[in-house]
């Protein structure tokens, strides 16, 4: 899991943005939080399963890989902010459970981390936020190195958008 190069090049990213946007830094947070939570829910929308009252509950595994390198890209931005990568670097690993688990409950996890981040900012709130997604993903069904691809297909073309004025 290199995260130091995933910050880099999203710090790549939100420094363009910040530039060609005009925007002050300081006054991004909120927005990034919303944003992260709107990913979520995208993400999940494709997962599909919680839909019981549709015949299609399959997953759109492409659609839901992207929405998952979106959600990445907000929870390194929110990192970078609060400079807090190298707490990140030190302690967030890709672990894997042998256990059942329940997802929807652990979507709602992540969700409650997300909202005690905000509120509270501390570095312990982001580890755990940052963690149950990384943990989420792997419930979902991927590796980490479909993430990092997923990420950095979805951050060129994030770079290309805003040589074009997105």
């Amino acid at each position: 899991m290199n995260l130091r190069m995933l910050f880099n090049k999203q710090r790549g990213l939100d420094t363009e943005i910040i530039v060609n946007k005009e925007l002050e830094a300081s006054k991004l947070f909120v927005g990034k939080i919303v944003a992260l939570i709107v990913e979520l829910s995208e993400a999940v929308n494709e997962w599909r399963a919680f839909k019981f009252w549709s015949n299609d509950q399959i997953p759109r595994k492409d659609e839901l890989l992207e929405e998952i390198a979106d959600c990445l890209s907000f929870i390194l931005s929110l990192g970078i902010e609060m400079e807090y990568e190298k707490k990140a670097i030190q302690f967030i690993t890709v672990n894997i459970n042998d256990f059942d688990v329940d997802i929807k409950r652990n979507i709602l996890t992540i969700l409650q981390h997300v909202l005690y981040f905000e509120r509270n900012r501390s570095v312990s709130d982001y580890l755990y936020m940052f963690q149950s997604f990384v943990d989420l993903v792997h419930e979902w069904g991927f590796t980490w190195e479909e993430v990092v691809q997923a990420y950095e297909k979805k951050n060129r073309i994030n770079h290309l958008r805003q040589v074009e004025g997105y």
